[in-house]
């Protein structure tokens, strides 16, 4: 190979830009399920217009695409391989996103699937929304917060 050409390949590699922070421990089936839903949960229409629309929107869609483009949807084994290999339940997908990378609609909605407010009232009683930054922080209070919840629940289980 050329010089040129290796070049080209090599900047195509680097070009490429993650979604997810480098010290995301993530499958890429997992990586592709999280990148998934951030995408359908920024382009999703508000709740309230989809008639009967659940809460779980974004993820059964995106359950059911990843599924499909595996070819892992004609039987009951092989639906249940794949469940065991993307195994969405214990996928962390809001605290393995590089929010840097990401516009600030996409956190917008993220916030409000999580139950954030992404707005407030200021002194002048006029509603703004908050920046990209206190959003992030909040999400990753909220995680925490939910975490340390769930880890006291399982212990009190054990004991």
């Amino acid at each position: 190979m050329s010089n040129k050409m290796s070049n080209k390949m090599s900047n195509k590699k680097t070009k490429k830009h993650s979604k997810f922070l480098p010290t995301a421990r993530l499958t890429r089936l997992q990586r592709k399920y999280c990148d998934c839903l951030m995408g359908v949960r920024e382009n999703k229409p508000s709740q309230k217009y989809i008639r009967g629309a659940t809460k779980n929107y974004p993820y059964a869609v995106c359950y059911s695409t990843l599924r499909k483009s595996r070819k892992l949807n004609k039987s009951k084994k092989a639906k249940s391989k794949f469940h065991k290999e993307l195994n969405p339940y214990s996928v962390n997908c809001t605290m393995n996103y590089d929010m840097s990378k990401y516009s600030t609609k996409s956190i917008q909605a993220l916030a409000i699937e999580k139950d954030i407010p992404t707005t407030y009232i200021s002194k002048e009683k006029s509603r703004k929304s908050l920046n990209r930054t206190t959003l992030i922080k909040k999400l990753t209070e909220k995680y925490v917060k939910n975490k340390s919840k769930n880890n006291k629940i399982i212990k009190k289980v054990i004991k």
